[in-house]
């Protein structure tokens, strides 16, 4: 595991680099209940920077107590959670991984409190984008649609992002264009406020981080 979960993360360090994915990633999602959401390349930089110099985790687990979990990333915590088969079996995708960064990279803006539904769809909006950025042969666009027909609320979320940014790939979307997104993630997603700490957390000090983490460790799942 040792040797894998080291060559994961440097995948990760470097694809959060790659001018390629990171370059079209650049929108603002306006708000009128707080902070507005700015997504940029160089925040997703500043993430595998994070990660290189140890100020975000990698921490990998068994399995997630919901099913439909393929991966998290915890505020506060500063870590980014995967299962362990993925990540030995090379499963791990990069619009995945682009979509747990993008609640790092607003985490790291430190904004402060904000609204939830809009942070859960500047992430799948983002994941969107890779997802259509990564088709180039009939193949694979088959691929992405049988991926995209998969009934969870995830796949629901992820379907009408896919939609936003083929109709708009300026990523000028307005309220109107936004709402379908906003109204299935309220379905699911049951908080309506998320704290944005700039990786240091203003309640939790880093010993009570690394037992947090290592507990996580230890019990396998979350």
């Amino acid at each position: 595991m040792a040797d894998r979960y080291e060559e994961f993360r440097s995948e990760m360090i470097a694809l959060l680099r790659d001018s390629r994915y990171i370059d079209i990633l650049n929108f603002q999602l306006r708000s009128n209940e707080g902070p507005n959401i700015h997504i940029y390349p160089n925040a997703y930089r500043g993430v595998a920077d994070a990660i290189e110099r140890g100020i975000i985790t990698i921490v990998c687990i068994d399995y997630f107590d919901d099913e439909f979990v393929q991966a998290g990333y915890i505020n506060g915590l500063n870590a980014f959670i995967f299962k362990r088969s993925d990540v030995n079996e090379q499963k791990v995708q990069r619009a995945l991984i682009i979509h747990e960064a993008t609640h790092a990279a607003i985490d790291r803006e430190g904004i402060g409190i904000h609204n939830a539904y809009l942070n859960e769809a500047a992430a799948y909006i983002a994941q969107a984008a890779v997802v259509l950025h990564n088709i180039h042969t009939h193949t694979q666009r088959r691929r992405a649609n049988e991926y995209l027909r998969e009934d969870s609320i995830r796949r629901q979320a992820l379907r009408y992002a896919v939609r936003l940014v083929r109709r708009n790939p300026t990523f000028n979307f307005d309220a109107v264009e936004l709402e379908p997104l906003l109204r299935v993630l309220r379905r699911y997603y049951k908080y309506d406020s998320y704290e944005s700490d700039t990786f240091f957390s203003r309640i939790m000090t880093q010993r009570v981080r690394e037992l947090s983490l290592d507990l996580i460790r230890q019990r396998g799942h979350i």
